[in-house]
């Protein structure tokens, strides 16, 4: 059979995880076998591949940050349990003072 895989060749035990998952090759038995990869698994996590222009996970740029904080004009938002009203010109109001600004906003509207 020209479809023979080198662990048959090699007539090499499968492990437990390998019996159990017969399509997944892990890392160690990709590097082991010396099998082709376009993908450098390990290296991506590497120093190198940080210092390579790869942001880390969850890493934003101030701008991006700041954008996504913002809440939307004229709206209510809850922080920390209390009800939050942020006006047309980005202010935060809790209590009384925010629903009178809230009346205020729809009359106007």
């Amino acid at each position: 059979d020209s479809h023979v895989s080198r662990r048959e060749q090699q007539h090499v035990p499968l492990s437990e995880a390998e019996a159990r998952f017969p399509h997944f090759s892990s890392i160690a038995a990709i590097r082991r076998d010396g099998t082709p990869s376009s993908i450098d698994y390990l290296g991506q996590f590497s120093a190198a591949a940080a210092s390579a222009g790869a942001a880390p996970k969850g890493a934003r740029s101030k701008k991006e940050r700041k954008q996504r904080k913002a809440p939307p004009r004229n709206s209510w938002r809850t922080s920390g349990g209390q009800k939050v009203y942020t006006d047309e010109s980005g202010k935060q109001h809790t209590g009384h003072a925010a629903y009178r600004k809230y009346s205020k906003a729809k009359q106007a509207q």
